[in-house]
């Protein structure tokens, strides 16, 4: 969320880059904040790399020149801390509407960063953005144990029980389509209706989302197959899914498909993410088609996982 910041006595930097007014600028900075984050599977590096890179291509689309950027790392009472600096004193604004064309990657920084704000100074202006890693919880006593989990093959034999059926999202943002194949999804409010969309982090689809306006989701039947294998065979950064297909844009460019006529179009109003590998998309449906329904029965996760195109998506999405 947005927070005002006081200027506080503060330790030197641990990594400070100039950049430039240059495209490869927003890499450079990721490489460089890449040896204070433990690795990818470090809690906060995606959210780190991902909200240093969007300001520092704030800098570059909006003004004539460079900037720099500042980072600290986690001590025993801060945040991790990035500042991205530059001379300019227009204060950037989250969009408030959906049909706003600016303020789109300022959002994404409110829902990534723990808190953010603007300084305006003598020199331009400060973007700050600060992440906190989950804390370890020591136990020393049994009494303070956190509750006990249960074994994850009994989980994963109850879960699989429930068998749910897998679909088709697609989504568009900056004139990029992406699509994949998902199984978490529900009905998550009655008035006004809400259907919430869980996506992997590690997904391409997810990068795209972030910034987009609607997600659109697609029912799949068990006639549905090739489709199935499109979306969940390979990875949209390798691959235009969307090429041999037949579709049409709906509200904000989402890829609606021609084959799959039974939809829910979702305008989103909210995202959660507690820190695991999924994020929750929550919309409102603004367009659903039920058109041609098929008398298939409906494509579930224990297809997916009898197929040797979809095996390996189906264990890394069911659990």
């Amino acid at each position: 969320m947005a927070a005002q910041d006081e200027t506080v006595a503060r330790s030197e930097p641990d990594v400070t880059v100039q950049f430039a007014h240059d495209a490869s600028a927003p890499a450079r900075v990721r490489h460089a904040l890449a040896g204070l984050l433990d690795d990818q599977q470090d809690p906060i590096a995606f959210a780190v790399e991902l909200v240093a890179s969007e300001l520092v291509s704030n800098v570059i689309q909006h003004t004539a020149d460079g900037g720099s950027i500042r980072a600290w790392e986690i001590g025993a009472d801060r945040p991790f801390r990035i500042e991205v600096l530059d001379r300019y004193t227009s204060e950037p604004k989250v969009a408030e509407m959906v049909s706003d064309t600016g303020g789109r990657g300022l959002q994404l920084v409110d829902d990534l960063a723990d808190a953010w704000g603007v300084i305006i100074h003598e020199h331009g202006k400060t973007v700050w953005a600060e992440f906190r890693r989950p804390l370890a919880v020591a136990v020393d006593d049994p009494l303070d144990a956190p509750p006990r989990v249960a074994p994850l093959d009994v989980t994963t034999s109850v879960i699989a029980r429930l068998d749910p059926p897998i679909t088709v999202v697609t989504t568009a943002s900056d004139g990029r389509n992406a699509g994949c194949l998902v199984a978490f999804h529900t009905q998550c409010n009655l008035d006004p209706v809400r259907y919430a969309v869980w996506i992997a982090k590690s997904n391409h689809t997810y990068r795209i989302a972030l910034l987009a306006d609607h997600v659109a989701m697609h029912v799949l039947h068990q006639d549905d197959q090739t489709l199935a294998e499109t979306f969940g065979g390979r990875s949209g950064a390798d691959a235009d899914k969307f090429a041999s297909l037949e579709w049409h844009a709906g509200p904000s460019g989402v890829p609606l498909l021609a084959d799959c006529t039974t939809r829910l179009v979702l305008r989103k109003v909210s995202m959660w993410d507690d820190g695991s590998d999924h994020v929750c998309f929550i919309g409102e449906p603004v367009n659903t088609n039920a058109a041609g329904v098929s008398d298939q029965p409906l494509l579930r996760l224990s297809d997916a996982a009898r197929s040797s195109a979809l095996y390996s998506w189906a264990g890394r999405d069911a659990l």
